[in-house]
């Protein structure tokens, strides 16, 4: 039973809601998409010193799968101080899945003295803010009597989670069940106290005190407890896909509470048990790939404690085998109790600095499905250890009705930018200049309609938007949305248009990385866009590659502000009509909606004239006639918007094409010219 409650609470700060029941289940190794073509594997390196091993190439490497050699198909070596050795967008996806570092940083408040708590606290911030690069992911949570509470979700807004850290969820930010997959935004803004300040030092030492009074009632219960729960976390944690690194400050437990007994009495039994829960959670770390890395809090009490004769705490030792056992036996590293944690915490840093990720083809062609299969990667040189996952196993069809692991794939999908799901997720976004000078990318999320045919049974749908718009790695902006849909009044258009959400994205000026996510009753989808702002020279016109429309209709469609922008319109819109993009094919005779952006000068107004052709390598462009006038206004936000109707002459052949358009504006001779790709069908 704590399992399936403590699979719930980790999902819930995956952007879980809350309710519902959890069905509690063996712990598998990670698996790797339905038809698992490609097996993908991240490995550490780490030399005599602990620190990685950079340089290494394909051919350093062998690898088993279940005993049996195969050839590596795709190599990845990646170096966190070097942002461009990371996976690119044409590596396979389940080399990117497995790539980006992750970390749980887990704040053990049951046995863990006051002042440790303080100086690990200062350093974990440190270390968030300044030693994680762009594209990490961290989650921050606590362990007290009250159990296990994940304060934020896997999320790349580092400055986030620098504040769980700081308030260990006593600030507004992390209060009732108000977590997103995105991030904790929705009071983003909202004042912590900083971490010197003496109120929140307060409350802690409080908690603290109270909960330790407390503990020494039922000492060995509850370090049963505390044992079983991190069993619980790692496993939770093993659908994840890639390296999990859980940092845990935990002052320890008294090692005679776990180590193996010499007379089975009926404390001993206690002892039995626990010493099998760490047994359990080192086995399902090693499957789930999931490194412990533990910091020793035990006898922080003082920088100087002038109760001793030497002027050292005396319990330094408390804890010591029962912290160096879990990390020793999960690939992880032991921190040894100082009064300078950031450099602790720097040599976790430095031990995956530069790691690299491996994808094989199994040497099963049909490997059994939900049964584990070892895995073995060796380095072809001495003096090296080599850290990895156990096992692999290939995934049993989805049952459809787990939605809390539905919602880990969700935080996954966004955190690490994938394009999966049997929703077909698009985005159409378009950049606009704010008349302050910053920008903001008008999107709109289309989502297929046939798959929504299964999911849209019973009197409503619910439904899950989110969406990061990051920028130099920075999380700037976030959508979240959680509602349902009026089957009664919507269904139809679902299931033959599908479903348009329009947002918008407060960005800085120069590219800009969106990553999008739907859940549609318990089908979801993901996608990523990397898009690069157009500047604008003083007197230029600018125009936005044309995009084929139509009238909006009767089409599904949700507008869904964003924390920058929370009222948003459809940008596709002349006058007082509404399109929507449509990306089906042109076909030859029959007429097609045009729709551009422009950019003028002040003060340009009046016509916009345009000709277009369909353009291939190695034929003659296709001039492609405009049928009747086309239609240009500018708004408020500065815009000039025109549509136009194209006719691909009879006759043209099927193909891929550039359709390419020359634009100019007649009072003042500019000329601008635009071009996206098309397909033309008979």
């Amino acid at each position: 039973m704590r399992h399936a409650r403590l699979t719930a609470l980790l999902l819930a700060g995956l952007g879980s809601s809350g309710g519902g029941a959890v069905i509690a289940q063996e712990p598998t190794p990670p698996v790797f998409g339905a038809e698992a073509t490609l097996v993908s594997v991240p490995v550490f390196v780490t030399d005599g010193s602990g620190r990685s091993v950079a340089g290494l190439t394909v051919e350093d490497f062998e690898l088993k799968d279940d005993g049996r050699p195969v050839a590596i198909r795709a190599f990845q070596a990646i170096d966190v101080e070097h942002p461009g050795s990371g996976p690119q967008a044409d590596v396979p996806e389940v080399v990117r899945a497995v790539a980006p570092r992750q970390f749980l940083l887990l704040f053990e408040l049951s046995f863990s003295p006051y002042a440790g708590i303080l100086k690990a606290r200062k350093a974990a911030m440190q270390f968030v803010e300044q030693s994680l690069r762009p594209g990490d992911l961290v989650a921050v949570a606590t362990y007290s009597r009250k159990g296990f509470r994940m304060l934020t979700n896997f999320t790349l807004d580092h400055a986030f989670a620098a504040r769980a850290v700081r308030s260990l969820g006593l600030g507004p930010e992390f209060g009732g069940d108000r977590l997103a997959l995105t991030g904790g935004f929705e009071d983003a803004d909202t004042a912590v106290p900083a971490s010197d300040s003496a109120e929140l030092d307060d409350q802690i030492r409080s908690q603290l005190a109270s909960l330790q009074d407390s503990l020494r009632v039922y000492h060995g219960s509850r370090v049963a407890d505390m044992v079983g729960t991190l069993d619980d976390v790692v496993r939770a944690l093993a659908p994840l896909e890639g390296r999990k690194q859980i940092v845990l400050f935990s002052g320890g437990v008294d090692e005679s509470i776990w180590k193996a007994p010499d007379e089975l009495t009926s404390t001993s039994l206690n002892n039995f048990t626990v010493l099998d829960s760490m047994r359990r959670v080192f086995r399902a770390a090693g499957q789930s790939d999931v490194a412990i890395h533990t910091v020793n809090l035990a006898g922080i009490e003082a920088d100087v404690d002038v109760a001793s004769p030497t002027g050292r705490n005396a319990q330094r030792r408390t804890g010591y085998d029962s912290l160096a056992a879990l990390a020793e036996n999960t690939g992880g590293r032991f921190v040894l109790p100082t009064n300078d944690f950031a450099r602790a915490l720097d040599d976790v840093d430095q031990a995956s600095h530069a790691y690299y990720v491996l994808a094989f083809e199994p040497a099963e062609p049909r490997p059994k499905a939900g049964k584990p299969r070892s895995l073995d990667v060796r380095v072809r040189r001495s003096g090296l250890h080599v850290s990895h996952r156990a096992a692999w196993v290939l995934p049993k069809p989805a049952s459809g009705t787990d939605l809390t692991q539905l919602r880990l794939a969700a935080a996954e999908a966004v955190g690490k930018g994938l394009t999966r799901g049997p929703l077909h997720v698009r985005a159409v976004s378009v950049p606009f200049r704010e008349p302050g000078g910053g920008a903001s990318l008008s999107t709109i999320l289309h989502v297929d309609g046939p798959a929504f045919t299964a999911e849209c049974r019973g009197g409503s749908l619910d439904l899950e938007v989110y969406g990061l718009a990051l920028a130099s790695g920075r999380v700037v902006d976030v959508l979240s949305v959680r509602t349902s849909i009026d089957l009664a009044r919507r269904g139809g258009a679902l299931r033959t248009d599908g479903l348009r959400v329009f947002t918008a994205f407060v960005v800085p000026s120069g590219s800009a990385d969106l990553r999008l996510f739907v859940r549609a009753g318990r089908a979801t989808g993901s996608t990523r866009q990397l898009i690069s702002l157009p500047e604008q020279a003083p007197g230029e016109l600018l125009v936005l590659a044309p995009v084929l429309v139509r009238p909006l209709g009767d089409s599904a469609a949700l507008p869904a502000g964003t924390r920058g922008r929370p009222t948003v319109t459809n940008p596709f819109r002349v006058e007082s009509e509404s399109f929507v993009p449509d990306d089906r094919a042109l076909e030859p005779g029959r007429a097609r909606q045009l729709f551009l952006f422009a950019w003028r000068a002040p003060g340009s107004q009046g016509p916009l004239e345009m000709k277009a052709e369909l353009s291939r390598p190695g034929t003659a462009p296709i001039p492609l006639p405009l049928a009747g006038d086309s239609r240009v206004a500018t708004d408020a936000d500065g815009a000039s918007r025109a549509v136009a109707s194209v006719v691909p002459p009879p006759g043209a052949a099927p193909g891929d094409y550039t359709l390419r358009l020359a634009i100019r504006e007649p009072r003042t001779d500019r000329v601008a010219q635009s071009e996206s790709t098309v397909r033309l069908e008979n």
